[in-house]
Order: structure tokens, then sequence, then C-alpha cells
């Protein structure tokens, strides 16, 4: 017959169980405890870097598709400018 590890009253026994497995955990847990303030900085932060990024990102594909254009309107009126001279 298997011998009990609890004897006596129940309740005071699963408190103690409750006590030490709440330790056992808190100490295990304690090094992923993540500041709530602080996470909440970082999104904060994150958030604003993704806009600054996508501003960026719309500013040089803009410079971009402007100098293509800008450099076939000047290759159209090169070349008009030399069809009409010749």
């Amino acid at each position: 017959m298997p011998k009990t590890i609890f004897v006596g009253d129940t309740t005071a026994n699963d408190e103690k169980t409750k006590k030490i497995l709440s330790k056992i955990l808190d100490d295990k847990i304690e090094q992923f405890y993540v500041d709530r303030e602080r996470h909440h900085a970082e999104h904060m932060w994150l958030q604003e870097m993704m806009k600054w990024s996508n501003e960026i990102k719309s500013s040089v594909l803009k410079s971009i598709v402007k100098a293509v254009v800008l450099g076939i309107v000047a290759l159209i009126i090169a070349g008009f400018i030399v069809y009409k001279g010749s």
C-alpha cells in the first residue's frame, strides 16, 4: 500500500503546497519579468520607428520616380532638339 505524503488537515496541506509551488514558479519566472511601463515605451518607440521608416521609404521612392520621369522628359526634349536641328 502506498504511503500518504500529506496527513491530517488537507486544507492546510493544500495551502502549503500552493505556497511552495508559487515560490518555485516565482523563482523560475522571475527572469522573464518585463516592466509594463518600459514595455509600453518600447512599443511606442517601435511604432514611431515604423512610421518614420515608412515616411523615408515613401520619400525615397518619390525621389527615384521623379528622377526617372525627369530623365525620360530630358531625353525626349534632347531627342526633339536633335531631330529639329538636323
